[in-house]
């Protein structure tokens, strides 16, 4: 490795991966739902079990992205490899910004419409997390179901190009860039 590049401590990385780790769960659990059976009157067991899953690890990405925010702070992240220009930097910290946005902004959405949709609350280590808001119409819940999988959708997208960018920084600067978060 390239001396000029710097790693990120192994708390920044560690928390890096269990994120995304948690992120890429709660989406395969979100597609595995499974769908009530046509005429039933209320959710299966099964889908109940999946749905408060989905909502629990949703709720840990929240958990530990405040984590890792708290982190950046403690610790500061290594700076970018001088190679990069003004504008490279700009967009780099700016694509940051937007994936924590969409790191809190997705649970956070969930989280208000298990609420909406008047679920039981989330209950995790025992502990009963309190609904973000009451109990709403069924037109408020699906339209913050809405935002929150468009949210999600957004946020997958903009993770797969920061894996993209990272993996081109690695392959066109020839400097390990990819072993700052590994």
């Amino acid at each position: 490795m390239n001396p000029t590049v710097e790693r990120y401590s192994l708390p920044a990385r560690a928390l890096h991966w269990l994120v995304a780790l948690l992120i890429v769960s709660a989406l395969v659990l979100a597609l595995v739902i499974p769908e009530g059976a046509p005429g039933a009157t209320g959710p299966s067991p099964e889908e109940v079990a999946a749905v408060n899953l989905h909502r629990t690890v949703g709720f840990l990405v929240l958990v530990f992205l405040v984590l890792r925010v708290i982190w950046r702070f403690v610790r500061r992240p290594p700076d970018l490899p001088a190679r990069f220009g003004a504008r490279e930097k700009f967009v780099t910290h700016a694509g940051h910004a937007v994936l924590y946005l969409l790191m809190a902004a997705v649970p956070l959405l969930g989280w208000a419409f298990s609420g909406a949709r008047g679920l039981d609350p989330i209950t995790l280590a025992g502990i009963s997390i309190p609904d973000l808001i009451a109990h709403q119409p069924r037109p408020v819940a699906h339209q913050l179901h809405e935002i929150h999988e468009l949210a999600a959708w957004t946020l997958i997208g903009v993770a797969a190009a920061h894996a993209a960018m990272a993996v081109l920084h690695h392959v066109k600067g020839k400097d390990g860039f990819l072993r700052r978060m590994s």
